[in-house]
């Protein structure tokens, strides 16, 4: 299963053990007087931010962050590198010469009027054709033209153009790319003759070779700009089964939000639903990729990277296009280019980046007018209270459920402040690291750049302003405490554990289903949109569950239960912890719960002497359990069915046969069944198989470099 919230979660959301920012928080934590400690708890929060604002502490410590782990290109570094490659290409090592030319190019100057950068996009074009990975060749080619390549060369970039064409059977456009590489040449200068002629004679035989033969492939490609060039990056969306609601508008019509004094807000069926069945399809409000994938996975939208783009300015991101490399700048990397190293050496947690892109993707010209939905009453200025005790908690009708779905639910800025947070049970202790937290994040966003573009037009101070962005900071890391959920990636050369963490998300309707150690629903993510399938049958009426990293089948009750308390501050009562169902190595084939096939509810046998017909206890019908028997026998065999289809490597009808084999189990039996629960251990696996997949480029950090 896949956890969720165990990237951010926690009691005091701390900083990772051994990072700089821990040691920081220790720090400042041992210097507090007692006089401070009364100080900082008597206060609320506007108080307490105020006392570590001007901390010169945190100051020096963004300061010594900034200076000591610097984001800017290297050309030194980069030149080295460079050298590396050629060597490797020269003696025919061209996967190493790739791996060379990549790591060049993070470092290498991307500056208008030199040519540095599409040298080296040349070179690694060169490397990428002789590995016969065309398409990447040719594009690498269409950048170094993008970003300067020198004139007197261009023969040699159209020349390869042509070979990839040839390579994929477009002869046309190899035509073309040659009469462009053959009228380079005559007008190059400063060419050896005895070379101009040998390439010359060169490129009329590939003429001759393209002459008469039809193309049998079109790229389609006009704009390097939209390629990918990743099989994964074409995958589309799925619809919700049904239509969407027009209420909760990421889900299917079926389910509708209700809410009372105990759970919150919760979803809930309203119509039937089937194994498999696609129920929600939402794009993250935020989210962002662990330091350890950005030259892994495209920073933008998560693809695998094969051939990375890089940042132009910094030296630890890269792309899978110049599209999501354009669309990273222009929304929120603008500002994030110069802090990322100081970021990734502090040592926070992924919640703390997810705060500081809630502001960075969002126009600075916005964000304050978001303090207005958090801004603490004039009526609790005396008190401890903070604005989330103040009008943005669910609806609560003395424990009753309503039907909240009365009007379209919205997945945006005002949304995300009304996220439950638990801001009433939290201590000083608690608060001290996220307030300190909030600090920071502000002192370091205040090189960026993003502040001043929030100042500029109001007639508030720099100080009014800073100390309303970090209230906004606060609460981004009090509800993305609980309300994040991890990314992930398939990589299915892995022997187990095949999904890969890849960062942290917010998705503002997900974040409305409760958890049950036996979740309704597995998701899985395609780029940075989470699609929800349904895992068993669900029934009007039914809540509909998620699982927030605890399932019933490989931790046993009190593991769960701490777990949950410990990060989600709640005791769990679903119905494996309340009836404390087995593990799934403990479960056998005995005791087995029969299901009411008229109302679905559990039957027991009341009379002896009615031998096979069981009573129900809701509906007080007869129930033959005989038809149970027989399913349990058909089921044994559909699973062995489907167990040889995924053998001869058809994941389709093996998933189909095991989605039928969920709905006949399910119609017979109640759970815990050691036969269903290993058929939807197999679906799990197959939608996330369907997702993002994990990059085969081996780890780099250009910090070791």
């Amino acid at each position: 299963m896949l956890t969720v919230g165990q990237i951010g979660g926690g009691s005091s959301l701390p900083p990772r053990p051994d990072s700089e920012m821990r040691k920081m928080c220790l720090n400042m934590k041992s210097s507090f007087s007692a006089e401070d400690w009364t100080h900082f708890k008597e206060n609320i929060t506007p108080v307490r931010l105020g006392f570590f604002l001007e901390n010169e502490r945190i100051k020096n410590f963004v300061h010594t962050l900034l200076s000591t782990n610097p984001s800017s290109k290297n050309r030194e570094k980069a030149m080295t590198l460079k050298n590396a490659g050629n060597k490797a290409f020269g003696s025919g090592e061209n996967k190493v010469a790739f791996e060379w030319y990549t790591k060049c190019l993070a470092f290498m100057p991307h500056e208008d009027g030199t040519s540095d950068a599409a040298v080296v996009y040349a070179n690694r074009s060169a490397a990428l054709f002789h590995l016969t990975q065309f398409s990447l060749a040719e594009r690498d080619a269409l950048l170094a033209f993008q970003l300067g390549y020198p004139t007197e060369l261009h023969y040699k970039l159209y020349e390869r153009l042509a070979r990839c064409c040839i390579e994929t059977g477009r002869y046309s456009e190899a035509s073309k790319q040659l009469q462009k590489a053959t009228q380079c040449l005559s007008q190059a200068k400063g060419l050896d003759e005895t070379k101009v002629g040998k390439t010359r004679s060169a490129l009329e035989t590939l003429l001759k070779t393209c002459s008469g033969k039809s193309s049998s492939f079109s790229s389609g490609r006009d704009d390097i700009s939209s390629s990918t060039d990743a099989t994964y990056g074409g995958t589309k969306l799925p619809e919700v089964v049904g239509g969407r609601s027009n209420y909760l508008r990421a889900c299917s019509k079926g389910l509708v939000l209700k809410s009372n004094e105990k759970k919150g807000r919760f979803v809930v069926a309203n119509e039937a639903f089937r194994p498999g069945d696609v129920i929600l399809v939402e794009k993250a409000y935020v989210s962002v990729l662990l330091p350890q994938h950005y030259h892994l996975q495209c920073f933008q939208c998560y693809t695998p990277l094969e051939a990375p783009i890089v940042c132009k300015s910094c030296i630890h991101v890269s792309y899978c296009s110049t599209e999501c490399q354009d669309v990273a700048w222009k929304t929120h990397h603008q500002y994030e280019c110069k802090i990322l190293g100081a970021l990734k050496h502090a040592g926070i947690s992924v919640i703390c980046y997810m705060a500081l892109r809630i502001l960075t993707q969002a126009d600075p010209k916005q964000v304050l007018k978001w303090y207005d939905l958090i801004a603490p009453k004039k009526r609790e200025l005396s008190t401890n209270e903070d604005a989330n005790s103040s009008g943005n908690e669910p609806n609560k009708l003395n424990g009753s459920s309503v039907d909240i779905s009365t009007e379209e639910y919205k997945p945006d800025h005002t949304a995300i402040f009304q996220l439950v947070t638990h801001y009433d049970r939290r201590g000083a202790d608690s608060d001290f690291h996220q307030v300190m937290m909030a600090a920071y994040l502000l002192n370091i966003l205040k090189n960026t750049g993003y502040l001043a573009k929030v100042v500029e037009g109001t007639n508030m101070s720099a100080g009014e302003v800073e100390l309303k962005i970090s209230l906004v900071l606060h609460r981004c890391l009090q509800f993305l405490q609980f309300n994040t959920h991890e990314t992930s990636g398939w990589n299915p050369d892995l022997v187990k554990d095949n999904s890969v963490g890849l960062g942290g998300a917010l998705f503002n309707t997900l974040a409305l289903f409760n958890h049950s150690c036996n979740p309704a629903i597995v998701r899985y993510f395609i780029n940075d949109t989470v699609v929800v399938r349904t895992v068993r049958t669900i029934r009007p009426g039914e809540e509909v569950t998620e699982n927030y990293g605890p399932c019933f089948i490989t931790h046993e009750k009190k593991e769960r239960k701490g777990t949950l308390w410990e990060q989600f501050w709640f005791d769990c009562e679903c119905v494996a912890c309340n009836q404390d169902w087995p593990t799934f190595d403990k479960l056998t084939s005995e005791g087995l719960r029969f299901r009411c096939e008229h109302c679905g509810a559990y039957v027991s046998k009341m009379d002896e002497n009615l031998g096979l017909l069981f009573k129900c206890r809701r509906c007080a019908q007869p129930v033959n359990v005989l038809k149970s028997l027989k399913a349990l026998q058909e089921s044994e065999s559909k699973y062995n069915q489907a167990m040889k289809f995924f053998e001869n490597g058809d994941e389709s009808n093996g998933l189909g046969i095991l989605l039928e084999n969920i709905s006949l189990l399910d119609r017979y039996l109640m759970a815990p069944y050691k036969d269903l629960h290993m058929c939807q251990e197999h679906v799990r696996k197959c939608f996330l198989n369907i997702g993002n997949r994990i990059s085969k480029l081996g780890f780099w950090d250009p910090d070791k470099i």
